[in-house]
């Protein structure tokens, strides 16, 4: 695949079949596989630069998170149907965030997590592209963009990384159940960001990693203990 711009997000769908690949030039290369051999590809342009990729878990739509630019201020979600290779939604100007930095899909389920703009998260439920849930924190972080969206194998946590704080958020009643800070400050603010927050596949561990320290940390979620240091 050559592009004359970077390419910013690849996935693959759960069904193996597809891989997406996103681009700086706002266009989405879909490429359908017949067991081994590449069947077709499809272009699917969307404007803004391709931030953010991921398939729903019955593999029938690609969520498309586009980035802001000039004629565009408000970040835009997607939604290509995979059986059509078509668009089928566009979020509007008043559900669309300021940016989206983090985008994740709730395992055996079509239920998307989303984080950018505010701190917080947002929940949409992909069939009626309805937003169901957005929760924004005021608590420690009075501003900040949360930046990374990640869900437990099981599907009833989720974590959330803003500024040098790190969150695990409960799905059945979307309750904050911890909040601290799993990274130090140094510099800027908005240098010090927790670029990506992931659950072990049974639940217990935590791993978090910072854009300024250039560490990646292991937590026990439970205790909320740091247990170790990955440095570069």
């Amino acid at each position: 695949v050559k592009d004359k711009k970077s390419l910013l997000s690849i996935t693959f769908s759960p069904n193996g079949k597809f891989i997406a690949i996103g681009s700086e030039n706002g266009e989405v290369l879909l490429l359908q596989f017949n067991e081994r051999e590449l069947r077709e590809y499809t272009k699917i342009s969307f404007g803004n630069p391709v931030k953010r990729l991921i398939f729903s878990s019955d593999s029938k739509f690609l969520i498309v998170a586009t980035d802001t630019t000039v004629a565009y201020p408000s970040a835009r979600i997607s939604l290509l149907s995979l059986e059509q290779k078509k668009i089928v939604y566009t979020s509007g100007l008043l559900d669309s965030p300021p940016s989206v930095q983090g985008l994740a899909i709730k395992p055996n389920s079509n239920l998307i997590a989303r984080t950018g703009g505010a701190p917080g998260i947002s929940l949409w439920q992909i069939e009626d592209n309805r937003l169901i849930y957005k929760q924004e924190l005021s608590t420690k972080i009075l501003w900040g963009i949360s930046m990374d969206a990640s869900f437990s194998s099981d599907g009833d946590f989720f974590a959330s990384g803003t500024r040098e704080f790190v969150q695990i958020w409960r799905m059945s009643d979307k309750m904050l159940l911890c909040e601290w800070a799993a990274h130090k400050r140094r510099g800027p603010i908005a240098m010090d960001t927790v670029k990506f927050s992931r659950i072990s596949p049974d639940g217990s561990f935590l791993i978090t990693g910072a854009l300024k320290d250039n560490t990646i940390k292991i937590w026990n979620i439970e205790k909320i203990k740091h247990l170790k240091n990955i440095s570069k």
